[in-house]
């Protein structure tokens, strides 16, 4: 499911040995979406270390893509193999030689006779290979240690469907808009080019500060961000490479041309498409994630099968993608009606709440209305999955009210009856400790005894009217006799 958390199993801690030559000494990155990168030694050299997940373990096919790639222009991976479960691969690692750490200036002369041709040479086998590179940025492209006229690409291969998910920690914004789609081709390459040549002429990236949902959106609309004082040859190679119609995209062959000087056509057919915010529920169209849940509140039964739709934790992710997690933890609860209850509070903060078609805003009101319920199910419900308590302290009630309707609610866990807690509630919630009998309203025993004692000549019938409420022991219970009840009912039973 999209947001879980991937983890390494033991043995790939920093310090852990693995493969029994290479030790891990840091963690560059813990989740790409498909592994987790650590700087590594062998023999006092610095390598990278690419170690899967094991549910994202890479095909046999993928592998011997691999494989058969090889250009001077690519850093090899140098070790590839299997260790604890995990498909692990080794690759130098040059520290601070990439374009962006090695602090070294970045001129147009670097740009058209190295950066540039070394890269869409290095792209263009991987291709040919039938790999797409899929992680192409600045930190990704390394000096080569055999001289300054010549720059690596590393860490090919990546699955950006991995990374796409929205809890990894990748950079979204070298990402072309067609993965939001799900298209995942060759071409993206050469948009993640396009916004890594922005990057290196402007000094900074052009999604940066910016969250995943804002980084998608600008790259369906954004227009490249490219210094007056560029050339014109640079701009028309980033506005090639940025094109946002992947279809009409520039690639190798473009890039090419473009760098001998040959004028290159730019077209963009691109039309962007807001993701929709209207979610289908039960045959009606409804707009909007404030009104998707007035619509479960009110009917429930419905809505239940709903909380883990894919097309809703669509809607969440465009529109709120700060609630994402948090309706991604209600759909991992087995309790479905629990599972809705959160769901809607987290849509619709100013919905009162609801439980079963019920609506527990005014708690008063719901436990008058299970007094007289015909089906207590639905309440009785609530107080098991500690609903009530759960909207009583939302609702700042008194701390002693609340302790007492949390004390309800295990009594309710340990098999209390329907009744004895429905009338229990109310005398609660509504802080009045009454109970009438005959037209008199009881605030305490001393006032029930004084009814007795007025009518002691029906002494038996006045008996019979009360032994036989449950209201009466209710009350007496929230009055504070529970035990002697308890004690009176195994004299009598």
């Amino acid at each position: 499911m999209a947001g879980e958390v991937n983890k390494l199993p033991a043995g790939f801690a920093v310090g852990d040995t693995i493969a029994s030559r290479y030790v891990l000494k840091k963690v560059l990155n813990s989740d790409t979406g498909e592994a987790e990168l650590f700087v590594c030694e062998y023999d006092d050299f610095p390598f990278l270390a690419k170690i899967y997940f094991p549910e994202k373990t890479p095909s046999e096919e993928k592998i011997e893509q691999e494989k058969k790639i090889n250009s001077h222009y690519l850093i090899k991976k140098s070790d590839r193999f299997t260790f604890n479960g995990c498909s692990c691969e080794i690759m130098p690692f040059f520290n601070k030689a990439d374009l962006i750490s090695s602090g070294k200036p970045v001129n147009d002369k670097r740009l058209f006779e190295t950066i540039i041709p070394n890269v869409i040479e290095a792209l263009k086998t991987i291709h040919e290979a039938g790999v797409v590179h899929g992680n192409v940025r600045p930190t990704n492209i390394y000096y080569s240690p055999f001289g300054p006229d010549q720059v690596m690409l590393g860490d090919y291969g990546v699955d950006i469907s991995n990374a796409m998910e929205p809890t990894k920690q990748t950079a979204f914004g070298f990402f072309p808009p067609e993965n939001a789609k799900g298209i995942f081709g060759k071409e993206a390459d050469f948009w993640s080019l396009g916004v890594t040549l922005i990057a290196l002429v402007t000094g900074r990236d052009p999604f940066e500060g910016l969250n995943r949902k804002q980084i998608l959106k600008k790259a369906c609309t954004f227009e490249p961000e490219i210094p007056a004082k560029a050339s014109d040859m640079l701009k028309n190679i980033i506005r090639g490479l940025t094109i946002k119609d992947h279809t009409t995209r520039w690639g190798y062959d473009e890039v090419k041309q473009c760098l001998a000087g040959e004028e290159v056509a730019i077209v963009d057919n691109y039309v962007y498409e807001p993701p929709t915010s209207v979610y289908n529920f039960n045959g009606t169209a409804v707009d909007g994630l404030e009104n998707i849940a007035k619509a479960f509140a009110l009917d429930w039964d419905n809505a239940v099968s709903c909380v883990n739709d894919p097309a809703l934790l669509e809607i969440v992710d465009n529109y709120a993608e700060d609630k994402y997690n948090d309706v991604l933890n209600c759909c991992k609860l087995n309790d479905k009606n629990l599972a809705l209850f959160k769901l809607i509070s987290i849509l619709n903060p100013s919905l009162p709440p609801y439980w079963k078609g019920q609506q527990l805003g005014d708690l008063n009101q719901f436990a008058s209305e299970m007094v007289v319920a015909y089906d207590k199910e639905p309440y009785m419900d609530a107080l098991r999955s500690n609903i009530v308590s759960s909207v009583a302290e939302k609702q700042g009630i008194e701390e002693d009210i609340l302790t007492k309707i949390k004390k309800l609610e295990n009594e309710v866990n340990v098999g209390a009856g329907e009744e004895l807690t429905s009338y229990k509630l109310r005398y609660y919630v509504s802080g009045e400790y009454i109970y009438e009998i005959g037209g008199v309203e009881c605030k305490a025993v001393s006032d029930l005894v004084n009814y007795v004692k007025n009518n002691a000549d029906r002494l038996d019938d006045v008996c019979n009217e009360f032994i036989n409420d449950i209201q009466f022991f209710a009350w007496l219970e929230v009055l504070g006799y529970g035990e002697q009840i308890r004690n009176w009912r195994k004299t009598v039973y």
